[in-house]
């Protein structure tokens, strides 16, 4: 994440957003009353960042260049601090900490975890791909979609809390938005199949919660 220390280097940008912010007509309304109450304030101070900080341009390029995931990341980001905006409260230090991007440690390091299983276990993955999709060489498949497939098939595995369905759905939007129209159901396909194939050869063990919810799942 950029450190505020970045706008020791490049204060052009705040300097941008303030002189923008100067001559918006927010400022105008805002400051001819002198007497505005919490609540004004902080209505003032979300319209600032819907209108000016969030929409600029010049802002999202600086981002998109010194962290490549900004794209992806720029909706997210944008909802948690406007969501924060809102939510602040008078006298309420604790109102101003940022909502967690992760829920709990387990979340936060899920990531690092998806990574590490399938690069350890890259040539196994792509043996259990390869069995379901004989015709179709690994050069054939797209990138995205024999990355997306690993994923997949790594927390059929080697993740247990996670039910098998909700592993598919999760991989197929991800697919619906990185890779080509027809890739969910390419996808969707091969990790069905192998799914049921891993599970009559006894190789997938759910704990007591992936289980639960795979019932639920099954249910619906």
């Amino acid at each position: 994440l950029l450190k505020i220390n970045y706008w020791e280097t490049y204060p052009e940008h705040i300097d941008s957003l303030w002189k923008k912010i100067i001559e918006s007509s927010l400022i105008d309304d805002y400051s001819n009353d002198s007497k505005n109450t919490f609540e004004e304030d902080k209505v003032f101070v979300v319209n600032l960042f819907k209108k000016i900080i969030a929409p600029n341009s010049k802002l999202f390029e600086f981002y998109e260049d010194m962290e490549i995931s900004w794209a992806n990341d720029y909706p997210l980001i944008n909802t948690l601090v406007l969501n924060s905006l809102k939510k602040i409260k008078i006298r309420s230090r604790i109102s101003f900490v940022m909502k967690r991007l992760y829920k709990n440690d387990e979340d936060a390091d899920f990531g690092v975890k998806i990574i590490k299983a399938v690069i350890d276990n890259k040539e196994m993955l792509q043996d259990e791909i390869g069995k379901i999709t004989p015709n179709w060489d690994n050069e054939r498949i797209a990138q995205i979609d024999l990355i997306l497939l690993q994923m997949c098939l790594s927390e059929f595995l080697f993740f247990d809390s996670i039910p098998i369905k909700v592993s598919i759905n999760e991989y197929l939007e991800i697919a619906k938005e990185y890779s080509s129209n027809k890739s969910n159901i390419f996808i969707n396909g091969i990790m069905d199949t192998l799914s049921k194939q891993l599970d009559k050869d006894k190789r997938i063990n759910k704990n007591k919660r992936g289980l639960q919810l795979f019932t639920i799942f099954d249910e619906i």
